[in-house]
């Protein structure tokens, strides 16, 4: 029963997902995702001694390498989306690095360190990115931190008098080095609240109001998911986005956004000032906070909605600030890459192109399948393409499904989880309808596959007047519809054909390919996506079509059933 065997490598699939699901909520180094990797191979293959022996020396020796250290001032940990490492820089200083690259640090802003450094003490209120925005603000009493990190900002917000603060933090393990380790403990404070979400999901879920908010240096390390082309923060940096921040602010509140700008990416920090100005409907403030001590430096935007903060600014020890450190970018609206948003949240892409690297990965994985698959692949038979294109269609939905969740639940890996096993349910629930039904024609079932992927391209989801979980559970049961009709049609269309390799390897290659359509979203935005998910579904319906009109035994769509 090559459905049921299908079924069952669904389930599988689901199961392995909360395996690791489970390891990533324990923290569990990669010696435990190995060893897991190596129990699973020797339970599937054939009973060998040889291959079991030589199984566990590869695992012993992954042990051993990942676990020999490498030094008494650095700890290593495994956050369900990263690899930290914390490396003691003395005086309780910490700098914290992200899969093998510099990330953030923890600074000492204790009086006990200041008054042994007059030099960053004096510097403090002035030059830091941390210390010198609250100064701009008229209040502090109601603080929001988004990308709180390890408490750097936070302990900036109590030292300027904010009455209350809200910390937004996605790493689980970020929070708490920064519980552990921060020597101003802010974390600890009870004017502190901790809350452990996306940031973009709780700036649009929040109905309360603050003085300041403030987004930290969210510069993400780490991809959301391999069927994406984003990166975890890509959310948090678009026109909506800010709009929503926008939302939140008291009257005379301002917002505070910090960036790494620097050569030869200034221009993402004119985009960021586009796009404050167009928002905002006035030009941002912006200055250049030098690095100071373990500080790390940042390009400082601040605007509000009430024209008071440029009053504030213009005061001589304010204007000071600003004079003495401009940002390296010119303040000019004229020549700003085109803004990001939630359709495009390419932010660290300048324009509406295919990235050099992307796209030569995407061929030259593309090459490599074709080449891997070359024995089975037969171009001539409209069946070949007929499994190519199912492949590339899934492969653009499923990655739809997946953004799409993340932009209304959050870029978390438990959503990433939840999504990819909804995705694996529908399918099994298409697998036991084909079972019980099995249908003659599948035309009925293409037409409502393409028409549901049009409707969700042009149906307006932003424009719901519900919170951003209700419509997310709609969206859910909209994208749901064309992923359980295109499960049925790859079923039966499976369950017909004779060649299973054939079907499987042309079906890969039209995944791959599918992943290289996923490049046009860098051009045309990613609901677009859907069209072309449209295209190639539309496509193969037209070759099953020529297949059953070739009336060939061997083609996908005429072969007799199985049990028939």
């Amino acid at each position: 029963d090559p459905v049921g065997a299908y079924s069952i490598n669904l389930l599988g699939s689901v199961a392995g997902i909360w395996v690791f699901a489970g390891m990533a909520f324990l923290w569990l180094p990669p010696e435990y995702w190995f060893g897991v990797t190596c129990l699973l191979l020797l339970v599937i293959r054939p009973p060998s001694l040889m291959f079991g022996v030589a199984a566990l020396a590869v695992l012993a020796v992954s042990v051993v390498l990942l676990r020999l250290p490498r030094s008494s001032k650095l700890e290593t940990h495994w956050s369900p989306y990263q690899k930290l490492e914390a490396v003691d820089l003395g005086e309780r200083q910490y700098s914290i690095g992200v899969n093998n690259t510099g990330y953030m640090s923890i600074a000492n802003t204790t009086p006990e360190f200041l008054t042994r450094h007059p030099e960053i003490a004096r510097r403090y209120g002035d030059e830091s990115s941390y210390g010198a925005p609250f100064r701009f603000a008229k209040s502090c009493d109601r603080v929001l931190i988004v990308g709180a990190g390890a408490g750097n900002d936070a302990a900036a917000a109590l030292r300027n008098g904010a009455g209350h603060v809200d910390t937004v933090e996605i790493d689980p393990v970020i929070y708490s080095l920064g519980e552990r380790l921060h020597p101003d403990q802010p974390y600890s404070s009870p004017k502190v609240r901790k809350i452990l979400n996306d940031a973009r999901a709780f700036l649009r879920g929040t109905q309360e109001t603050y003085d300041v908010v403030l987004f930290g240096l969210l510069d993400s390390h780490t991809q959301f998911s391999d069927f994406s082309n984003m990166r975890v923060d890509n959310y948090v940096y678009t026109e909506e986005a800010f709009r929503e921040a926008k939302r939140l602010l008291k009257p005379g509140g301002i917002l505070i956004v910090k960036f790494e700008v620097r050569a030869p990416w200034t221009w993402m920090g004119q985009r960021f000032y586009a796009m404050l100005d167009r928002i905002f409907g006035r030009p941002a403030i912006v200055f250049y906070a030098p690095p100071l001590g373990s500080m790390t430096q940042a390009t400082v935007f601040m605007t509000s909605t009430d024209a008071e903060l440029w009053a504030r600014a213009a005061q001589p020890e304010l204007a000071a600030i600003l004079a003495k450190h401009p940002p390296s970018f010119p303040l000019e609206l004229s020549g700003a890459p085109t803004p990001a948003t939630d359709d495009w949240p390419y932010v660290y892409h300048r324009s509406h192109s295919i990235p050099r690297t992307y796209l030569t990965v995407s061929l030259l994985l593309l090459g490599m399948t074709l080449f891997l698959v070359r024995g089975v692949l037969e171009p001539r038979q409209v069946s070949t393409w007929h499994f190519f294109f199912l492949g590339a269609g899934f492969l653009l939905l499923e990655t739809q499904l997946v953004s799409r969740l993340a932009l209304y639940f959050g870029t978390t890996w438990l959503v990433n989880c939840v999504a990819l096993t909804a995705i694996l349910l529908v399918l099994v629930a298409a697998n036991i309808y084909v079972t019980r039904s099995e249908p003659e024609n599948l035309g009925p079932y293409y037409v409502p596959l393409v028409v549901f992927l049009l409707i969700n391209y042009f149906f307006p989801w932003h424009r719901l007047p519900y919170d951003a979980r209700t419509v997310g559970v709609l969206l859910s049961v909209a994208y749901s519809i064309p992923v359980f009709f295109a499960g049925i049609i790859f079923a039966e269309v499976f369950r017909r054909f004779p060649q299973k390799s054939h079907a499987f390897g042309a079906n890969i290659v039209g995944a791959v390919a599918g992943g290289l359509a996923q490049n046009a979203s860098f051009i045309v935005g990613m609901k677009a996506l859907l069209l072309i998910a449209a295209l190639f579904y539309a496509s193969a319906g037209l070759c099953g079509l020529l297949g059953a009109r070739q009336r060939r035994p061997e083609e996908v769509l005429v072969s007799p059933r199985i049990g028939s």
